[in-house]
């Protein structure tokens, strides 16, 4: 039973990742597939280096003042840490991709939710 449970799921996995299952090695494949992901991302998002530096200064300027930081609930915190994620994508990737500012209005409109 085990070794068909690992066979469906590889199977599965395969598919997901936009595979053969019957031509390609799963490993291999989800290895190409991240790497077209990492380049086809790369023209919307920019280079992981670039996003880490300006998403990362951004989450610095938030904390600069820690009174008030630490002030903000949870859900308020969180969204501006995933905004800033967002706006470094901006700044480093491609600023007309809709994605970007439809994440970053989701993530504003959860931070005002109450729960």
């Amino acid at each position: 039973m085990r070794e068909l449970e690992e066979y469906f799921t590889h199977r599965l996995d395969a598919i997901r990742d936009g595979c053969d299952p019957d031509t390609v090695a799963f490993p291999t494949c989800k290895s190409n597939t991240t790497e077209a992901l990492l380049t086809e991302r790369g023209e919307t998002h920019g280079t992981f280096a670039d996003n880490a530096f300006y998403s990362q200064r951004l989450r610095e300027l938030f904390r600069s003042d820690e009174d008030n930081w630490n002030s903000i609930p949870d859900r308020q915190r969180e969204a501006l840490e995933m905004i800033a994620g967002k706006i470094s994508r901006i700044l480093s990737g491609a600023a007309d991709f809709p994605d970007h500012w439809e994440d970053i209005a989701g993530y504003a409109t959860l931070a005002v939710e109450v729960e």
